[in-house]
């Protein structure tokens, strides 16, 4: 009779994990009447899914959204923060290649275009760059030529006629257009 009792009890234990254990089933079944279809119990299963796993994730990071700046930042990688951090380096290139300059410093010196100063190399990425954030895919960077003190430099559309030409000075770095 003890065993019969145990093995019963354990039936019943049994029972209860296994509907209790099926939770999901139960809170979308709850939420729906006798008539919903089974793509539409799948779709609420999917919901409730959805709602735990965000929960999950959200006292996982500690705070509740990841666009949220001022929130502390795990230690996994972060692709918002890296995201923050090209942006600015995006904003202190434009700063460099400005050609106003506008008192920045590095814009128009030595600095925009490496620790060489300019060469031949520099000067063509550093044009490049500037006609790539201007947006005209028409233009293109033409001959680039080291005239000793200078550096000449062509900006040229893609059929080969002149649009300005650049004299880079070496010692400063200064760009100048040349005006004929």
């Amino acid at each position: 009779m003890n065993n019969t009792m145990r093995l019963m009890t354990s039936v019943f234990v049994l029972a209860v994990l296994l509907c209790g254990g099926n939770s999901l089933d139960a809170a979308a079944d709850s939420s729906s009447s006798n008539t919903t279809t089974l793509k539409e119990r799948h779709h609420d299963r999917a919901r409730v899914l959805r709602e735990q796993s965000k929960a999950r994730a959200q006292s996982k990071l500690g705070y509740s959204d990841i666009s949220q700046e001022d929130q502390p930042l795990s230690s996994a990688a972060d692709f918002h923060a890296l995201g923050i951090q090209i942006q600015r380096l995006g904003k202190m290139i434009q700063r460099l290649a400005d050609p106003a300059g506008a008192g920045l410093p590095g814009a128009g010196t030595r600095e925009a275009f490496g620790p060489e100063g300019p060469t031949e190399k520099s000067v063509r990425v550093f044009l490049e760059y500037r006609l790539l954030v201007g947006g005209n895919p028409r233009l293109k960077v033409g001959a680039v030529r080291d005239n000793g003190k200078t550096i000449r430099a062509e900006v040229a559309t893609h059929d080969g006629s002149i649009v300005e030409i650049y004299n880079i000075e070496k010692s400063s770095g200064i760009m100048k257009p040349v005006r004929k």
